[in-house]
């Protein structure tokens, strides 16, 4: 009998559904979407930071028309979580769904003086296009990661690999050190750390502290072997992420490069400037004084407030734009972004603080930076080390500015901005608080990328044009049909009804690689095209296994259902084994290859996976439904069996 035929039946409709919903949005960008809305999803943070700024210039307009800010929220009804208007400052997402004769008529009865109507109507049209335009910028770009990609070979782009230039590098460091092994800086260092030593002592200890710093000087030199190109990584990922570029591929390269595959980009010249440019770290004081003074008398802005009311950054974008536009900042003060890392390692805006723009101290007097424990070994910190002129002018910031907060800006971003306890005469200090260890360990990488900004250098650059062009992939697709076509032909003829099973196992083995690749936001490459062909050749393989099988079963006198039965317990280790064994080796290509031989691991893997359940998941609940349910008595399989 038929055992567990509905379980079976909805696992396999459901899994045909599910992966017809997540082809779908790569089925509609390759052949439903225009090019120019294909476009839209590479425009970059720049221009679509300007489009929202001018849609927060005309919601702050409004929101000054209105006046009262109890009206920046209607809801569409009483008691609604839905609404017609939301411009309050805090809002992550505006609402502007009201009418513009009823958003006139309340602006006219909140404010009786107010007569520029046009404006208004001018004002309205333009905020409701441009919001539009980001609803439609940001629904593609979501959509572009759920696509399956297509990898240089078939779009073209820009291909560099970075290595990290030695000479460089020691070039930098001899320059950060050189100021501390001068005799005199040492004597001065010794007598500072040690003041009760004697003349001959600290003659005794010159040569030691300097072989120290050589040393010093040498394990910096071998981490930035070792390490200085995880960190370039992060820098050049945050750095391409600001350009809208789509989907780039940015890995570990052998021999300790950095490869970058930017698939679409044709502009060389200007990729090279934005994957080799340093980024720069300061540290600057918070302006205690004004957050003090707005707190005070801006009660009615949105903000973060911490321990004691200190503010921790203010959110009302509408209160700092004011700021901005009266030039009420006091002088050399300015807002800068605080962002920190979420959980899906994903950096996030929380707000603003006003900095003052002198730099204090920049990032290449820091000589280390890392993780560590407390004393009791319980909680995480981060200890930097400075350089002794870094450290005469840390002294001095930390003296004069006790229980003030000094930010840690990266690309003028706060990653960080730790309260200063106390002066900090030598140097070394450690920044506390809430932190984990992932946590402490992104701080102390971002210090350490301040501290020596990785040199790069270009090893190998260009520009790769498809190796298929538009006509040829459109030729490709035309003979992979008709090979398909003819493959399918030929099972059909040598084994009557049961090739269709056969052909249906080969459709869905090869819908379901795709709707995996797409999943899992996999990149299309030849390398992975031919996986793929490689994978249905098994898969054709499989069931020319269990089909054979059965035959001979039948051959033998079993019944049909016995045959079947048996036919593919007989097959079943066979097609086992031949699998593992392939993807065994797939994975080791997955696992260590790169590029073009991982790609071709990856999708060889999945077609694997495929393959096992469309052989012998698929096609076994056809045959038992025609068996148990159809009650058919003769197997239509090709070889004098009818």
């Amino acid at each position: 009998m038929m055992r567990s035929g509905l379980l079976r039946g909805i696992i396999i409709v459901g899994f045909t559904v599910l992966a017809t919903f997540i082809l779908k949005p790569t089925y509609n960008w390759y052949y439903q979407l225009p090019e120019s809305e294909k476009q839209l999803a590479s425009v970059s943070k720049k221009d679509l930071s300007q489009i929202t700024e001018k849609i927060e210039e005309n919601v702050q307009w409004l929101r000054k028309t209105i006046g009262d800010r109890k009206w920046f929220q209607i809801a569409k009804s009483k008691g609604s979580s839905k609404y017609l208007l939301d411009i309050r400052p805090q809002s992550t997402t505006y609402v502007f769904d009201l009418e513009l004769d009823k958003l006139s008529d309340m602006v006219k009865k909140l404010n009786p003086k107010f007569s520029d109507t046009a404006d208004l109507e001018k004002r309205y049209a333009e905020t409701k296009k441009l919001m539009a335009e980001v609803d439609q910028i940001e629904a593609l770009k979501r959509m572009r990661k759920t696509i399956i990609k297509m990898g240089l070979d078939l779009a073209g782009g820009v291909h560099f690999a970075l290595g990290i230039d030695e000479e460089k590098l020691q070039a930098n460091i001899d320059r950060k050190f050189k100021p501390q092994l001068e005799p005199d800086k040492v004597k001065e260092k010794i007598k500072t750390e040690n003041p009760t030593f004697t003349e001959q002592q600290i003659q005794e200890e010159i040569p030691k502290q300097i072989e120290k710093i050589k040393e010093q000087m040498e394990r910096i030199l071998q981490d930035e072997r070792d390490n200085g190109v995880d960190r370039a990584l992060m820098k050049i990922r945050n750095r391409i992420d600001q350009f809208g570029v789509a989907e780039p591929i940015i890995r570990k390269g052998p021999q300790n490069t950095i490869i970058v595959e930017l698939a679409g980009e044709k502009d060389k010249e200007s990729s090279k400037e934005i994957v080799t440019t340093v980024g720069k770290l300061t540290l600057q004081l918070v302006d205690e004084d004004y957050l003090e003074k707005i707190g005070k008398t801006n009660a009615d802005i949105s903000m973060s407030a911490g321990q004691g009311g200190r503010i921790n950054y203010i959110i009302d974008r509408d209160f700092i734009a004011e700021q901005r536009r009266t030039k009420a900042l006091p002088q050399g003060t300015d807002f800068y972004w605080y962002q920190e890392m979420d959980r899906f390692s994903m950096l996030r805006n929380l707000g603003t603080l006003p900095l003052k723009t002198n730099i204090e101290l920049d990032g290449e007097h820091i000589n280390d930076a890392r993780a560590d424990f407390d004393q009791m070994g319980i909680d995480v910190n981060v200890a930097f080390e400075l350089d002794s002129e870094g450290a005469a002018k840390f002294a001095q910031i930390t003296k004069n500015n006790v229980n003030k907060r000094l930010a840690i800006v990266l690309d003028d971003v706060i990653r960080s901005a730790p309260n200063i306890q106390g002066e900090i005469p030598l140097g070394k200090a450690q920044i506390t608080g809430k932190f984990n260890t992932e946590e402490a360990k992104n701080l102390a990488a971002i210090l350490r990328a301040g501290a020596l900004p990785i040199p790069l250098k270009v090893e190998e650059e260009r520009v790769v044009g498809p190796s298929l062009g538009a006509d040829q992939i459109n030729s490709g697709i035309q003979a992979a049909i008709y090979a398909l076509g003819l493959l399918f032909i030929f099972l059909i003829i040598y084994y009557r009804w049961s090739g269709f099973n056969v052909n249906l196992a080969q459709i869905l083995n090869l819908y379901f690689i795709f709707a995996i690749m797409a999943q899992l936001g996999a990149t299309l490459t030849l390398p992975g095209i031919a996986g793929i062909v490689l994978t249905l050749g098994m898969s054709v393989d499989a069931n020319v296994i269990i089909n054979e099988r059965i035959k001979e079963e039948i051959r033998g006198g079993r019944s049909i259902e016995s045959a079947v039965q048996h036919g593919y317990q007989s097959a079943f280790r066979t097609i086992l084994d031949s699998n593992i064994t392939t993807l065994f080796a797939a994975i080791i290509l997955a696992l260590i290859g790169t590029g073009p031989i991982k790609g071709f691991g990856i999708t060889l893997i999945i077609g694997l996976v495929m393959n096992i359940f469309t052989a012998i998941f698929v096609t076994r609940y056809v045959y038992d439904i025609f068996i148990y349910k159809f009650k058919v008595k003769k197997l239509s399989i090709g070889g004098g069996i009818k």
